[in-house]
């Protein structure tokens, strides 16, 4: 890392053994921030957590946005740190039914690590240093060697890791190091958790922006960094009283401004150029509100058109109630619906060909049990994801 660099740093600068630094950042918040440069870009952030808080109230189970939501940012946040898979394989791996993939599986795990926080604060514990190392174990549980099941699940770094180049000395950036890691993950959780922010909305809406700089510059973990960086933005959300449930997914918007978002944290380690990379969060939390009411507005749409095609297919109420399930789980089987309903297997059966006649469903070949797919539930996912996104 270069020190000459780091010419008005927000932190200490610690040389290490057999050369090299590494970047110790100051606690939160920072001593100085121009608000008067904040009032516009968090303004206009707030008036976008607002109309997402509108919009998502017009859903009567939250769950119909937010499970795409969560498809579609662990597909994007994986992206990021170089894991690949489709919305068509996630949504195969989460139904158990084959045709997944090893990448699909790590993607998985996000939404079940982002799960489970959600239900340890639904629980009533605050977002806690045991939290994290717990969803982190989960996000990478089962990946197999070299994929993070071999980089401390659930531990923090024992190495000292690096952002860019191919050492410590080139390196673009170098985190603190693993002595240095427990007590500012420490000091960490107390800024999360010394006040009560649900009454202040521009205020909790800063310290969004000013924790997720400050764990990827803490960079705590062997591996995973960014994901659990940006799941606590969307627990954090939550947490702080900014949205009602788990209804922030920043992703899509970071990754098509993924040079942006790395410049600008370096800038705050290297320069304390705060406003900048506050302003630029705000941005992103904007667009990010803009493209999840649009998938609101969509997603109302389909299930009406849904429901009015189901009604066409049959009179069984049980069709009905599969329309509503597909918006959970967009891949079905007979097994699983028959579970579900508490009916037969020929009759779960009969129901699911019904609603293929009716173009809700597709069949998948090669999968056991035979499974089904609703098509348009993914595509309007991957359509606001690759058509709609806001770079600068």
């Amino acid at each position: 890392m270069d020190k000459k660099a780091f010419t008005h740093p927000s932190g200490d600068i610690q040389p290490l053994i057999g050369g090299g630094f590494a970047f110790i950042p100051n606690k939160l918040p920072p001593e100085k921030l121009d608000m008067n440069a904040l009032i516009s870009p968090v303004g206009a952030a707030l008036k976008a957590l607002g109309e997402l808080q509108g919009a998502a109230r017009r859903l009567s189970n939250p769950w119909l946005l937010i499970q795409p939501m969560q498809r579609l940012e662990a597909l994007t946040t994986s992206a990021m740190e170089g894991t690949y898979t489709t919305i068509d394989e996630l949504a195969l791996e989460e139904a158990q039914v084959g045709g997944g993939s090893a990448d699909a599986r790590e993607v998985l795990n996000f939404i079940r690590a982002l799960d489970h926080a959600n239900r340890r604060m639904d629980e009533g514990m605050p977002v806690t240093r045991r939290i994290l190392c717990e969803a982190h174990e989960i996000m990478l549980r089962n990946t197999g060697a070299g994929r993070g099941a071999n980089r401390l699940p659930g531990q923090y770094k024992r190495a000292q890791n690096m952002i860019g180049g191919h050492d410590l000395v080139t390196a673009r950036y170098v985190p603190p190091t693993p002595d240095a890691t427990p007590e500012l993950m420490a000091e960490f959780e107390r800024f999360i958790n010394e006040r009560d922010r649900k009454e202040d909305a521009s205020g909790a809406l800063i310290d969004l922006a000013l924790m997720h700089y400050q764990f990827e510059a803490i960079h705590p973990f062997a591996d995973g960094n960014g994901r659990m960086g940006r799941m606590m933005i969307t627990l954090l959300a939550k947490s702080w009283g900014l949205v009602d449930d788990l209804l922030l997914y920043v992703s899509p918007e970071i990754e098509a401004r993924k040079d942006a978002y790395i410049d600008l944290m370096f800038a705050v380690s290297s320069r304390s150029e705060w406003e900048a990379w506050i302003s630029f969060f705000m941005k992103v939390t904007q667009d990010a509100c803009g493209r999840i009411v649009q998938t609101i507005g969509r997603l109302v749409d389909l299930k009406a058109s849904y429901r009015q095609r189901a009604q066409q297919a049959g009179r069984s109420v049980n069709l009905q109630n599969v329309v509503d399930r597909l918006f959970l789980t967009p891949v079905v089987t007979a097994p699983k619906m028959s579970e579900h309903l508490g009916i037969t297997y020929p009759a779960a059966q009969k129901i699911l060909q019904q609603l293929e006649k009716a173009g809700i469903l597709t069949r998948l070949p090669g999968t056991r049990p035979q499974a089904w797919l609703a098509r348009e539930i993914l595509d309007l996912t991957r359509t606001v994801s690759s058509s709609e996104q806001h770079p600068e």
